[in-house]
């Protein structure tokens, strides 16, 4: 399973995460949330609702980075990455030619 971290200063200069894996479409987020609390939380880019074993505040960095990928390394692939590698495996349509008249 192939899980990617690209980590980056977010606009406000602060320390983000984006983590992808290959068994869902989602990319999720781990950032700091407006407000001066010291706390990382994670969230979906383009929306979507954080599991309840993301959700809540972390203290560090590295511990959010941590329950994310041990979250990813446990979870099914859902159904829309199936459906995708599916659509991808499947031979293409060739268009065929109609004889002229």
């Amino acid at each position: 399973m192939d899980i990617t971290v690209k980590e980056y200063l977010d606009d406000n200069g602060k320390a983000s995460l984006d983590v992808k894996s290959e068994k869902t479409t989602k990319t999720f987020t781990v950032y700091k949330p407006e407000g001066g609390f010291p706390f990382y939380a994670v969230r979906i880019k383009g929306g979507g609702v954080i599991p309840k074993e993301l959700s809540g505040q972390y203290t560090k960095l590295a511990w959010a980075k941590d329950a994310l990928l041990h979250y990813l390394e446990n979870m099914k692939m859902t159904s829309a990455t199936e459906r995708d590698i599916k659509a991808a495996k499947r031979p293409k349509p060739t268009k065929q030619r109609v004889p002229s008249k």
